[in-house]
């Protein structure tokens, strides 16, 4: 079958064919048309072809810092439930938080013409400014505010800041804060400042001790929980960057003997189904994750049909989830 033979099956010009499969406008009455004749031929346009005549292979680089994230999984999930309903497929890259392969992703798809990149990474350095220059596709970034960029990012200080203020209402005087490392801007550097802060305005005790930052992906929140608590026995407030740390100190305080929230109460970030599984519930802040990569294709699609956007910056809210590890 060719669009030729298509356009006299379905009785249309060859043009409103040729619309219809690049996502053109077409009339809902020569969509129909085409619509049957495709179902009934079980046509398929050649994806070389398509190539050729459009200059597009309809493929996005999505490059991602790890793939056991609840995050970036709900992220994923948001960019590709937008780019399949415009006939778009993603490469995934992996880089298991390595900067290099980051840089070498964006090489890579540069390299193999795809038609835009999406990338979620803990940090954009001047490395990475210098590679998406030499881009010949838009990028679109996900999860750091860039100046200068096309950009989805969240409100981690104003969410951390609230969620340490709640603490602080419910009447926890002496707080912990388990963290990334500053390298990682986003949910790194930005949560312990609101962290800070939120203490710094409630004028309670902020020392440096008090705060443990560093690589909590590989550390477990038992052992992290356990330090701290050996500096300061007298906490009853636990902020956490993330659930996973956050069920492993609450563990570690049932381990100790502590009641859980009436002793000491805690609280994560992200949101994720097995904090609220445990016992008990973890209260924690909530991120639109998907909406997130939602809206970053969606961006990504705007540049690729060349709309003109000046450099877009898109911040996303957060919500606070009250379960019994504060109640």
């Amino acid at each position: 079958m060719t669009i030729n033979e298509i356009a006299k099956l379905a009785g249309v010009s060859n043009a409103a064919v040729s619309r219809y499969f690049n996502n053109g406008y077409v009339s809902e009455e020569k969509k129909e048309a085409i619509r049957r004749v495709v179902e009934e031929t079980g046509y398929s346009p050649s994806p070389q072809a398509q190539t050729l005549r459009t200059k597009k292979t309809k493929l996005i680089g999505v490059i991602i810092p790890r793939l056991n994230s609840i995050a970036t999984n709900l992220v994923v999930n948001g960019i590709s439930d937008r780019l399949e309903t415009e006939g778009y497929q993603i490469l995934l890259g992996n880089t298991g938080d390595d900067v290099s392969k980051e840089l070498n992703y964006l090489r890579i798809f540069n390299e193999n013409r795809v038609d835009g990149v999406i990338l979620l990474s803990s940090m954009v350095s001047i490395k990475h400014r210098l590679a998406m220059d030499k881009l010949k596709c838009p990028v679109v970034i996900i999860g750091q505010k860039c100046e200068g960029c096309n950009c989805v990012y969240y409100n981690d200080y104003q969410a951390t800041y609230m969620v340490t203020n709640y603490l602080i209402e419910k009447g926890c005087k002496k707080l912990v804060f388990i963290g990334f490392s500053d390298t990682e801007i986003s949910n790194g550097k930005q949560r312990r400042k609101g962290f800070v802060k939120a203490l710094k305005d409630a004028k309670l005790p902020c020392e440096e001790e008090q705060i443990n930052t560093g690589d909590i992906r590989k550390q477990s929140g038992y052992l992290i929980m356990e330090s701290l608590y050996n500096k300061y026995n007298d906490l009853d407030g636990v902020v956490c960057a993330s659930d996973k740390v956050a069920v492993g100190a609450i563990k570690y305080l049932q381990d100790r003997g502590l009641n859980v929230p009436r002793d000491v109460k805690v609280v994560g970030h992200d949101y994720s189904d097995f904090s609220q599984a445990i016992t008990p519930t973890l209260t924690t802040v909530k991120y639109s994750y998907e909406e997130a990569g939602a809206k970053g294709a969606a961006m990504l699609l705007n540049l690729i049909r060349e709309i003109p956007l000046l450099a877009k910056e898109i911040m996303l809210g957060y919500e606070i989830i009250e379960n019994d590890s504060t109640r």
